[in-house]
């Protein structure tokens, strides 16, 4: 999600649901469908993005007209979520295999706009660890998750405590010497490392799955709020990506998906190793 007003997007477009949502880029693959029910039950005071999984195609309930940014897949309600507000969406969740995604080519970084853009004061630093840590790479999927993999080698570790710093060396200073922090901290860190390489990613903002409940729903509290990092990948959209270090997996990190290739490779090591015993 995204804290744009919705009258400031570009490109957005007024739908009234129940609405098909259009998408930049064309159909995205096959992929399960997941039909969530999101029932409001306290007011959020600033927030008018509405909560939906990726990626979303369909919407449906009583909330009124919508902004709806393809170039996001994000949709706006020009009030706030009030309690008592119900809406449906039908998402397809779209996780496709390490193999496919070696197959992808991104086009020059310029092309991306403002998903390739980095601030002018960076210091260089980072981009020369980007560059490092991708040198073996052999596509922009290998050089994204090794960025990712940087985060999850030991070394990074998760602090809900650290302090919030903006100064000018915070971020140098996170990636080179304390090494502690929370989601914020490491999808920054993340995103700026994957544009350094003129890949397009952006921060994503919303809320981790929540508790299950007897009824077999999700209570999902303000604790739950998380960030994450999205890179685009032509022909698949806005790819999940998880860098911050933890016991939690991410939910679509399944054995031989894009975000979880070394369990597969992990699992034919022993089947090799068990068919020669």
């Amino acid at each position: 999600m995204d804290e744009h007003q919705p009258g400031r997007i570009r490109g957005g477009v007024t739908l009234s649901p129940p609405t098909t949502l259009p998408r930049a880029g064309g159909d995205p693959p096959p992929g399960k469908t997941l039909t969530q029910t999101f029932r409001i039950l306290s007011d959020f005071g600033s927030l008018h993005s509405l909560p939906m999984a990726q990626t979303p195609e369909k919407i449906t309930g009583p909330i009124g007209d919508i902004t709806w940014d393809p170039r996001r897949s994000q949709a706006f309600i020009g009030g706030r979520l009030e309690a008592g507000m119900e809406y449906t969406v039908r998402s397809r969740i779209v996780v496709p295999t390490p193999e496919k995604l070696d197959r992808v080519d991104h086009l020059a970084p310029r092309t991306y706009g403002e998903w390739t853009q980095l601030p002018a004061e960076l210091d260089p630093r980072i981009g020369e660890m980007a560059e490092r840590s991708a040198a073996d790479a052999t596509s922009s999927y290998r050089k994204v998750l090794a960025i990712q993999e940087r985060f999850h080698n030991g070394e990074f570790v998760y602090s809900a405590s650290v302090e919030a710093a903006d100064d000018d060396d915070s971020l140098l200073r996170f990636l080179t010497r304390t090494k502690v922090g929370f989601c914020q901290h490491y999808t920054v860190a993340m995103v700026v490392m994957v544009r350094g390489l003129g890949l397009p990613a952006r921060i994503a903002v919303g809320f981790r799955v929540g508790t299950r409940q007897a009824d077999g729903g999700y209570l999902v509290r303000t604790g739950d709020a998380h960030s994450w990092v999205e890179v685009l990948f032509p022909g698949y959209g806005w790819l999940q990506f998880e860098p911050e270090p933890g016991p939690a997996p991410h939910p679509n990190a399944q054995a031989g998906t894009y975000l979880n290739p070394f369990a597969s490779f992990r699992d034919a090591v022993r089947e090799a190793i068990d068919s020669e015993s």
